[in-house]
């Protein structure tokens, strides 16, 4: 019956004197409201209005009264299918500057309300999808892009123009390194081609003359045939994440080329997995016919110890890596694969938790095989040297001391011939006798005191000649 009523009406006119008390309403005013239309006359019409909008209702009544202005008002009202939202508006009637009365209209706007509601709703949440939008651009520093289906610029962010310092005129391509933009336009022509999502990672030239490393990407929007409507890209700066891998990789080849430098075999030992993984020269140091060693189980390195320093070597490994020790160090003999056995210098840092455990180590084994051999090889070589210097000295002695000890026996045989040929003549004095033989006396003294040097030589003591 309302819903009738109000489809066949649309509205409820009425009207009011001077002062704003109703005169008139018409129907459907009591079918709507239930409350008879005498009773809706003078004030009773604002017995339908809710409590919480009556006294605003009757204030905007009052001041469009008292200054002859527009009555426009919202409110909700009693009905039969109770509270629902009316608009009531009303004009003075005027004769000259004198205001005889009013006419008005109240219409139900339930349905326009929450229509407008509704759109005030999807409108704020558009807002707020599109300011999420911009802000997500703006903090991912990303430069959005479009292009038609045949690869025509549409739209680009103006970000990239205050990146670049390219004018409207100018084509974004302009701004890409000399040297990257033939591969760039060739796969941007194969994506366009053939649908599929494109990526590319270019240099582009910034205001001041500067290039910075940048990704594109863009994928398709097609329509329900299957048809390329539309391209949607980004551009991305990463010139610091380009930066931080190629000092990565030349941090790893500068390791790399280290490892092989000091002819060390780098290991790095995972205490929890029980792992180690070795550097690229390890099997050539180690001895092993592998191209590569890559990751091994520690036992594999376990087993190829000399089994007469595993014990005090593994031992010595456990020690350390359960206490508090920073580095750890030992020397053992490696197995090769061709059963030989390496004296190798093993040494480790180990790499600790928050509770002081230790979770891994990181260090190099030096091949020490070609030294001990070089260091045995100068040993023996000194004690061949030391020997032949022996012979030298011991020869030089024997020649000093042949010429030595020439002279005082020579003269002693010539005392002595002399004392016989003076002993057989019976005419030579005696004292003459008795003076060659102290000369011989003299003579073997002199040898005896040089014997006596070579022996204090021997005996590393020194002897001023008299």
């Amino acid at each position: 019956m309302y819903r009738t009523a109000i489809e066949l009406s649309g509205r409820m006119v009425w009207a009011a004197d001077a002062t704003g008390a109703l005169t008139v309403m018409r129907e459907p005013f009591s079918v709507v409201t239930g409350l008879d239309t005498k009773e809706a006359l003078g004030d009773g019409w604002l017995a339908i209005v809710h409590p919480g909008d009556k006294a605003r209702v009757r204030r905007a009544w009052r001041d469009a009264i008292e200054n002859g202005a527009t009555y426009n008002a919202e409110f909700r009202a009693r009905t039969g299918d109770g509270y629902r939202i009316m608009r009531s508006r009303a004009v003075p009637v005027r004769s000259g500057d004198r205001i005889l009365g009013w006419s008005g209209t109240t219409q139900d706007i339930e349905e326009e309300s929450a229509a407008a509601v509704a759109r005030r709703a999807a409108e704020e949440k558009l807002r707020e999808s599109e300011e999420l939008h911009r802000f997500t651009l703006e903090l991912s520093k990303q430069i959005v892009w479009t292009v038609d289906e045949q690869g025509r610029l549409i739209t680009v962010s103006p970000r990239f123009r205050e990146l670049t310092g390219i004018g409207e005129g100018a084509h974004p391509g302009d701004a890409i390194h000399p040297d990257d933009i033939a591969m760039v336009m060739t796969l941007w022509a194969e994506s366009v081609a053939s649908g599929k999502p494109y990526r590319v990672t270019y240099r582009l030239r910034m205001a001041d003359g500067s290039y910075r490393h940048m990704k594109a990407r863009a994928a398709p929007r097609r329509d329900a045939d299957g048809k390329i409507v539309r391209w949607y890209g980004t551009l991305e700066d990463v010139h610091l994440q380009y930066q931080a891998d190629f000092a990565r990789k030349d941090v790893e080849e500068r390791f790399r080329l280290a490892a092989r430098a000091t002819n060390d075999a780098v290991w790095d030992h995972d205490f929890v997995n029980n792992t180690i993984d070795w550097s690229d020269n390890a099997a050539e140091i180690l001895g092993i016919n592998k191209p590569r060693l890559g990751r091994t189980p520690s036992s594999w390195w376990n087993d190829r110890i000399h089994p007469d320093e595993k014990l005090s070597l593994l031992q010595s490994l456990s020690e350390a890596v359960n206490g508090t020790a920073r580095r750890w160090s030992g020397t053992y003999r490696f197995r090769r694969d061709d059963g030989s056995y390496a004296d190798v210098l093993d040494r480790g840092f180990f790499i600790r938790d928050e509770s002081g455990r230790a979770v891994r180590a990181v260090g190099a084994i030096a091949d020490l095989t070609e030294r001990h051999r070089a260091e045995a090889e100068i040993r023996r070589m000194q004690a061949e040297l030391i020997q032949v210097s022996r012979q030298r000295a011991m020869g030089a002695l024997a020649s000093t001391l042949a010429h030595e000890l020439n002279q005082p026996l020579a003269a002693v045989a010539n005392y002595i011939t002399g004392s016989k040929r003076l002993a057989e003549n019976p005419r030579i004095p005696r004292d003459v006798l008795v003076d060659a033989l102290d000369g011989a006396e003299q003579a073997a003294h002199r040898a005896g005191h040089i014997l006596r040097r070579v022996r204090g030589f021997s005996a590393r003591r020194f002897d001023p000649v008299m």
